[in-house]
């Protein structure tokens, strides 16, 4: 979540001290959005414990 808040701000004011080019802030939203994709994509109800590590 936080890299995605980071691509976002990054893309706002991309001449920022500390900012991330436009390359950089596309892939870090993709990840982030990806993870949060990757996390609500498990049924918790249906799940054993190993697949919630494994995924």
């Amino acid at each position: 979540m936080a890299a995605s808040y980071l691509g976002l701000v990054s893309l706002a004011w991309p001449d920022a001290a500390g900012g991330l080019g436009r390359t950089w802030s596309i892939a870090a939203i993709v990840w982030g959005v990806a993870l949060l994709a990757a996390v609500f994509s498990v049924d918790p109800r249906r799940a054993t414990p190993a697949d919630r590590l494994t995924g």
